[in-house]
């Protein structure tokens, strides 16, 4: 796991804490990890979006299609449905980008 030089495949170390000076190690490979600090994507909350679920969307954009995709497998013209308990922010999130065609349910 320890390396002279730096590598981008090397596993990640994690240490939980679960009460003072008691710790449980583990690793993990960078190909199973989140990419993000903490594992918590850092997303702002659009201040006319009606819902958190806008944000999920917005996390499942980032982390199931990459980047230099996203203008391919989100184009225009394609449609979106917009199903749940409270509808209308995942409509938004595709709103915004102009991505999509809607039909709510």
């Amino acid at each position: 796991m320890l390396t002279n030089y730096e590598t981008p495949k090397r596993p990640v170390v994690h240490i939980f804490f679960i009460a003072p000076g008691c710790c449980y190690a583990g690793y993990s490979y960078t190909t199973n990890n989140s990419p993000f600090f903490m594992g918590i994507p850092r997303l702002r909350f659009p201040a006319d979006a009606p819902s958190r679920s806008t944000l999920k969307l917005e996390e499942a954009f980032h982390v199931f299609i990459p980047a230099d995709e996203w203008d391919e497998r989100l184009a225009n013209g394609m449609y979106a449905v917009d199903l749940g308990a409270c509808p209308g922010g995942w409509t938004y999130q595709a709103g915004e980008t102009q991505h999509v065609g809607f039909l709510c349910r």
